[in-house]
């Protein structure tokens, strides 16, 4: 009972997990909560110990509701919710759950209570179009996963480890659970992200062979009992066969026929994953300055990250690449929440791209340069703004770095905040007029 009582003393854990038990979580609140549960394992548990007493205070009334869970909606709110869950609220939450808690051990000694560090090793944290087959383990957005399989015949879905390694799945794949920090892959297409903490998170495929990730990202594709293919996006991963050990670095492929390997030519196959929400984590990748406009004329250039990394604030004359490899289809979407008390010239956002225009799109500023192309952006960007920029329509392709743009010569004093930054091409038409910018 500790993990619960030590994350519901911090204010805003409290709040949410409040939130959560009650139902009443927002579109911002439902992203926080999800961003604290992914980077967070004590809070990670804290929350399974909560959402597991809550449904045994409801089977103790004689109501067999589920536990809630996690629904991420698919567009942030325009701004930051004004109004919270009081302390008491949470306070009287957790009196219930242990008041449900102590009442059954009290009537029934011999109840045994499942423990979720040992029952649960993930979290189905996110779909998208997803039409499951013949399953062992639920497919409701939020379901508490323990070892088993998951049969996705068609579109995304992302698994959430409780070790914090992220797996996205893209149908028809058939992925099994194994432990806390290791699944098998029996056909499909797998990309996974792997943070620090879960470095050793292990993939096996074709019985015998094993990927071992060594903190990074990585792809794997099995087609066939003979078949597979693997691609590294970023840090460096072992490949263990029958026959061999094999360390595989950074924007290396490899194919798998038998026992025999060869190295990959062709691009990383990332289409059948996009629908799933790519958040940036600033803190989590390496910023460049981009060479020819950072810091034009010796002007100031800064930046500075925020919220656990999901914030990037530009400062002066500042344009920016961040390492994050994608394949741009004609329907990808930038997604973001932007605002700043000193506008600058051109603030924007895209790849970078070869050519006049950077593979930049301009959402905002006093400046209009005839190479970049710009988009409809709010009057006023003191408050946070939803601004959703239809990179798709300007570029496409594979490029390896994202580009921000906070564009200053004349004073170098812009400034500029990028927040819950996402990229995702969906599986559907998304027809949403007031979040979708057009042209100009």
């Amino acid at each position: 009972m500790t993990d619960v009582f030590e994350h519901l003393d911090n204010q805003a854990n409290a709040e949410l997990f409040s939130a959560a038990v009650e139902g009443t979580l927002d579109a911002e609140a439902h992203q926080r909560l999800a961003e604290l549960i992914l980077h967070d394992a004590e809070a990670r548990r804290a929350y399974l110990r909560l959402m597991n007493l809550h449904g045994l205070l409801h089977w103790q009334q004689g109501h067999a509701a589920p536990a809630p869970a996690i629904e991420p909606e698919s567009t942030p709110t325009l701004r930051r919710s004004r109004s919270v869950w009081s302390r008491y609220a949470a306070a009287a939450i957790l009196a219930m759950a242990l008041t449900a808690w102590f009442t059954i051990w009290a009537t029934n000694p011999q109840t045994t209570i499942s423990d979720p560090k040992s029952a649960a090793i993930a979290l189905l944290s996110n779909a998208s179009g997803a039409t499951w087959g013949e399953s062992t383990l639920p497919t409701r957005l939020g379901s508490e996963l323990s070892t088993g399989t998951l049969n996705l015949v068609s579109g995304s879905a992302q698994i959430m480890f409780n070790s914090g390694a992220v797996v996205d799945l893209a149908g028809p794949c058939t992925f099994e659970l194994i432990e806390p920090n290791r699944g098998y892959l029996h056909h499909g297409l797998l990309s996974a992200y792997v943070p620090e903490q879960a470095r050793g998170f292990t993939v096996d495929f074709h019985h015998r062979n094993q990927l071992v990730d060594l903190g990074t990202e990585f792809t794997l594709r099995v087609s066939d009992p003979q078949t597979a293919d693997i691609w590294v996006q970023r840090g460096s991963i072992e490949l263990i066969t029958a026959t061999r050990r094999q360390m595989l670095t950074a924007g290396y492929g490899l194919a798998i026929i038998g026992d025999n390997t060869e190295p990959l030519t062709n691009a990383l196959p990332l289409a059948g994953l996009a629908s799933i929400n790519r958040i940036v984590h600033f803190e989590d990748t390496h910023i460049h300055a981009y060479e020819g406009q950072d810091g034009q004329n010796d002007s100031r250039s800064e930046y500075r990250i925020h919220d656990d990394g999901l914030t990037l604030q530009l400062i002066g004359n500042a344009w920016k690449t961040i390492e994050l490899p994608y394949q741009v289809q004609k329907d990808t979407v930038i997604e973001f929440q932007f605002r700043t008390d000193h506008p600058g010239e051109i603030h924007g956002i895209g790849f970078d791209a070869p050519g006049p225009a950077y593979g930049l799109v301009q959402f905002f500023g006093s400046e209009q340069r005839a190479s970049v192309p710009r988009i409809t952006a709010p009057d006023s960007a003191s408050d946070w703004n939803t601004v959703r920029v239809p990179i798709g329509r300007y570029l496409t392709g594979r490029f390896s770095h994202l580009l921000l743009a906070n564009d200053d010569d004349s004073n170098a004093a812009a400034e500029s905040w990028f927040r819950n930054v996402r990229i995702f091409t969906p599986l559907h038409d998304e027809q949403d007029e007031k979040s979708t910018q057009t042209r100009d």
